[in-house]
């Protein structure tokens, strides 16, 4: 097959190496950076560059770029796109996008899915991008009637087998508006808490106090502001409710704090406990398939 990819940055450039080394496709690249393409050519994680004139030739076009540059793109070269392949976003947020992407699908001819690759690094650009990057993790794919319940909705097999020729170990189907909803909570709010938490005047002085806790709560603050800009704003109505969910548990610890309440304590850390044990076998069934 003949893979384009837009954007050469983490994800991008990390999915150009995996195919190149891993797969026989051919890979054709498009970067704003003309540099970083260069780069990408002579290491030989792209064959081509990607333009206007071979887009139509493109099996899978994957559009990794900031939320509004990808809309941007798909609006500006939806009647270049292959009416037989498929155009697939690379973001990790996907009502907005996935609207656009459907709605310029059914005028166009092409086919879009979206898909959110559950896979990272604290670090980002092309620099950063390596052929490992995407081993054992899960693929979201959000496929045309995401409105519409997941039991409705299939993506092709060869788009699936695709993404498990890369490293991926499992493929999780979804619709636009649940993906949103869960990736506020395991994603969105996970690096608000790490931003908001290095920011604790002690923070300065943990080098010789941590065990390796302060360390992995603050993994995720060394983000890209203005992606991560883009992506707290595209989901703002569910990140906001996890943000509120969470202050909310945060006071039942503090004012247990406050009557010095080692009973409520107890019980707060027994529940938190509780959950957590539960979520580890849930996550062990949903390997194992038994879930």
């Amino acid at each position: 097959m003949k893979v384009g990819i837009v954007g050469l940055g983490l994800i991008g450039g990390s999915f150009a190496k995996a195919i190149k080394k891993r797969t026989d496709h051919i890979v054709c690249g498009a970067d704003i950076n003309t540099e970083v393409l260069s780069r990408a050519k002579a290491e030989k994680a792209v064959d081509f560059e990607l333009n206007d004139g071979n887009l139509a030739k493109c099996d899978i076009l994957l559009i990794a770029l900031y939320p509004a540059a990808i809309t941007d793109y798909l609006k500006e070269k939806a009647e270049l796109f292959n009416k037989n392949g498929y155009v697939i976003d690379l973001c990790g947020v996907k009502r907005q996008i996935c609207a656009v992407g459907e709605s310029l699908a059914q005028k166009h001819g092409f086919k879009f899915i979206g898909g959110h690759p559950m896979a990272g690094r604290e670090v980002f650009g092309y620099d950063a991008a390596i052929e490992t990057l995407f081993d054992g993790a899960s693929m979201i794919l959000v496929p045309s009637g995401f409105s519409k319940g997941a039991a409705e909705m299939t993506v092709p097999d060869e788009i699936k087998e695709f993404f498990l020729s890369v490293g991926f170990s499992h493929i999780q189907i979804s619709t636009a508006s649940y993906h949103d909803e869960v990736i506020a909570c395991t994603s969105r709010l996970a690096h608000v808490v790490s931003s908001a938490y290095v920011k604790t005047p002690q923070a300065p002085d943990f080098y010789g106090f941590s065990a390796g806790s302060f360390k992995d709560m603050t993994r995720v603050a060394y983000m890209n502001e203005n992606v991560w800009t883009e992506l707290f704003l595209n989901n703002a109505d569910m990140l906001k409710a996890e943000i509120d969910s969470l202050v909310k548990e945060l006071n039942k610890y503090s004012d247990a704090l406050e009557r010095h309440d080692a009973e409520e304590i107890k019980r707060l850390i027994r529940e938190g406990t509780r959950l957590k044990i539960e979520l580890n076998e849930k996550e062990e069934l949903r390997k194992s398939g038994r879930l």
